[in-house]
């Protein structure tokens, strides 16, 4: 990294922990709106404003992971750049916990949202299932092995990385890491909980789209035997197998754990 990259990074990790804070309330406006009615579906307006959030949280998380990226895989830092480099990366990592944390703080109790928020956007790149990769990124046992290893370093090397904020954008780049560094502080019950859910949800969703496709194969190998409409009367709707549609209708219901 260059010390012009280096400088890009910090404006970039603080201008998104103001954003964050901007989209974090939009969020919060969102979930109150969604309890207040108990509609139990998204007016056209609000499932506007999930999608805008979505495509905000998604480019935003990009930008974050470019800055982290760029640090692990300069193997030719030199070590006076090295303390400035790692501070701008290590509030990128914070910034990515904290807003993966807010949005199952935020959300894990709303399935409606983290449905939508799970639908893709081809538009913007953005694939299926993009909140539950965030959670599991979230609880990745590797992930939370990097992060203890940074936290140490930043507590191992604190003076002499303080003394970085001599400079103003370093300075907003400390500060965020001071202001959220306790979000990397999960006791291990909570942590092996989440994992847990995060797994089970995964997992259920594989299962109940495993269950569907098969029996989706078991209604269409059942086309050639449904009678022509002439033998069946007129106005006759043919339908699949009852064993194939009673074991479908399981499957159609929201994951909720």
């Amino acid at each position: 990294m260059k010390p012009e990259e280096i400088t890009a990074g910090a404006r970039t990790v603080c201008h998104l922990a103001e954003y964050f804070e901007e989209l974090k309330q939009a969020a919060r406006e969102l979930i109150a709106g969604a309890r207040a009615s108990g509609r139990g579906y998204f007016t056209p307006g609000e499932e506007e404003a999930v999608r805008r959030l979505q495509i905000s949280y998604w480019k935003s998380r990009a930008a974050l992971f470019e800055v982290v990226g760029s640090f692990r895989q300069d193997t030719e830092l030199s070590e006076e750049l090295r303390p400035d480099a790692f501070l701008v990366a290590f509030g990128a990592a914070v910034l990515l916990v904290d807003a993966a944390r807010f949005l199952r703080e935020a959300f894990e109790p709303l399935p409606l949202v983290r449905e939508k928020l799970n639908e893709p956007e081809p538009c913007f790149g953005i694939p299926a299932g993009t909140y539950d990769a965030v959670q599991q990124s979230l609880t990745s046992p590797l992930h939370a092995w990097h992060l203890y290893h940074a936290m140490r370093y930043f507590e191992d090397h604190a003076a002499e990385l303080r003394a970085r904020a001599a400079h103003p954008l370093m300075a907003g780049v400390l500060a965020v890491i001071e202001r959220l560094k306790s979000r990397l502080e999960v006791p291990a019950a909570g942590y092996l909980k989440a994992r847990l859910r995060v797994r089970t949800r995964g997992a259920l969703g594989r299962l109940r789209y495993g269950r569907w496709a098969r029996h989706s194969t078991g209604c269409r190998s059942w086309w050639p035997r449904w009678p022509r409409e002439s033998t069946r009367g007129r106005g006759t709707i043919p339908t699949c197998p009852r064993r194939s549609s009673t074991a479908c209708a399981g499957c159609l219901g929201p994951v909720t754990c």
